[in-house]
């Protein structure tokens, strides 16, 4: 299977092209993940033991499904060096690069929004305090969530859809809003809905090449579920006792 990625953009050097093309999500994994350590506990303290043994197995960097998790999708970059931050009433905005060469009444007019009429019952929600954070009452008509113009096409296969996340493991704030589309036939470029949780006049920057979004194409089928209960246990208990028992016997490689 192959997924496409179309862009207008043809102005950018060489280097910055690679630096802004979809890549294989394992090919840029979080900085913490590849140097991951864990810190040394003097032999005579009673962690020793303890320490020895996560060394050895459960640490994040030997768990399968986080790694596959790592090395299943592709990532958007960010396309140009991005500024956010709040004004005085926490509203968020964006400035990028290419704003610069804008005289200032059309910088706004570079980037699309969502009233948040639109997102109006989410907008109560903890979750959305948690993903936006702080900001003053403003009238509903004066608060607008901005969206992230991508410009790639995504294409794929007849019967395959594409989910879009944030890159969670990276170390980015960014909360893009995740979000299915049908990529066989949608192949209109797709805007992204963010928050971004910084505080009032805070300014937050992902340069150009950042990780951005998270994008995991999958084929789409139709499914039933099934619930029993005091269904009778497996029994599963040596497989505890058995290092990497679930990245030798039980995990499929992906390829991809």
């Amino acid at each position: 299977m192959k997924i496409q990625f179309e862009t207008h953009l043809d102005f950018y050097e060489n280097d910055i092209k690679n630096l802004i093309s979809p890549i294989p999500i394992k090919k840029n994994l979080p900085d913490w993940y590849v140097n991951f350590t864990v810190p040394e506990i003097p032999k005579k303290s009673e962690d020793y033991l303890f320490d020895s043994f996560i060394k050895k197995r459960k640490i994040i960097k030997n768990c399968m499904p986080v790694a596959d998790y790592l090395q299943s999708g592709y990532m958007i970059p960010a396309w140009e060096d991005m500024f956010f931050y709040k004004d005085s009433d926490g509203i968020l905005k964006l400035r990028t690069t290419i704003d610069s060469y804008l005289p200032p009444e059309q910088r706004d007019s570079n980037h699309s929004y969502h009233n948040v009429k639109q997102f109006y019952d989410f907008s109560k929600t903890n979750i959305f305090s948690e993903y936006y954070g702080e900001r003053n009452i403003v009238k509903d008509e004066n608060f607008n969530i901005i969206k992230l113009l991508n410009p790639w096409s995504i294409i794929t296969p007849p019967g395959y859809s594409t989910l879009f996340m944030r890159p969670f493991y990276h170390d980015q704030k960014i909360n893009i809003l995740p979000a299915i589309v049908d990529t066989d036939s949608f192949n209109s470029k797709i805007n992204f809905p963010f928050f971004l949780n910084i505080n009032i006049e805070e300014t937050y920057r992902i340069s150009l090449g950042d990780p951005l979004i998270m994008i995991f194409p999958f084929k789409r089928d139709s499914w039933k579920s099934d619930i029993k209960f005091n269904a009778i246990q497996k029994p599963d208990g040596f497989t505890t006792k058995i290092n990497n028992y679930y990245k030798n016997f039980i995990r499929k490689i992906k390829k991809d």
